[in-house]
């Protein structure tokens, strides 16, 4: 090879190098590049604790950027899923929704054991308390029962409370175990209420009552539950639970008069 013909490899190899170089510059991001590019999954949904996640990889690192890192958690209103399928709830006045949930023939809602909404549960505005109130209305179908006591019995074994002193003894005190403590034995009380609000629809069902007489004594047990869980003092509270006891025994009286 002469002289002439090495330059001009020479040069040829010269211009082949650069080309490469400048191109694995641009792609890597060093030449003219102002941030570090970084791609992100999509931002999940909001969790009840009202927080949302989302996945970022970096993928063209720029040695002069000074761009922060995506967020990869942010802060969101969490919105109750469970309550948009439950029926009732749209109507407007508290004896409507008795009837309206009376009058239902439809299959509880998926992944639920009811099928309208709970009055005391469509009180809170708090969409992740709400959603507890749902479910606990619905984990506890399965105790009613013809028979009070297995009722009773079932009831206190789901909030383990069958031994509410032996409870409050190992609290020891503390502030935080006695709430849950006496939010347990409030639960207990309003949905031994709603034990009677289902008796008086198995007495509907069962035609041993008419539909005024249930939709009466619901509606009077519905407004003494929202009382009931309203109620600022334990006295209120015992007061309400025994004008509850009274109106459900004249309820019986007045059936077998």
């Amino acid at each position: 090879m002469n002289k002439k013909n090495l330059l001009t490899t020479m040069f040829i190899i010269f211009l082949v190098g650069m080309t490469a170089a400048i191109v694995y510059a641009v792609e890597q991001g060093e030449e003219g590049c102002t941030e570090d590019i970084y791609e992100c999954t999509e931002w999940s949904a909001c969790s009840p604790e009202g927080s949302q996640t989302r996945t970022c990889e970096l993928i063209s690192t720029c040695p002069d950027a000074d761009n922060d890192i995506p967020l990869e958690l942010m802060d969101c209103s969490y919105e109750s899923t469970l309550s948009e399928s439950l029926e009732c709830q749209d109507q407007g006045t508290l004896r409507q929704r008795v009837e309206c949930r009376l009058n239902l023939d439809k299959s509880p809602a998926q992944g639920l054991n009811i099928a309208f909404m709970p009055e005391e549960c469509a009180a809170l505005f708090d969409a992740t308390g709400k959603d507890a109130c749902i479910m606990k209305y619905s984990d506890i179908q399965n105790c009613w029962n013809t028979n009070s006591a297995n009722t009773d019995t079932c009831l206190r074994q789901h909030f383990n409370l069958n031994n509410v002193a032996q409870r409050k003894t190992q609290c020891n005190n503390d502030a935080t175990c006695l709430y849950t403590l006496s939010s347990e034995v409030d639960d207990l009380a309003k949905l031994r209420i709603h034990e009677l609000e289902f008796r008086a629809e198995t007495m509907l069902n069962k035609r041993l009552i008419g539909m005024d007489d249930a939709v009466d004594i619901i509606f009077y047990m519905e407004q003494q539950k929202l009382a009931f869980q309203n109620s600022p003092s334990s006295d209120d509270k015992v007061r309400i639970l025994s004008s509850v006891k009274n109106k459900w025994e004249n309820f019986i009286d007045e059936l077998e008069g």
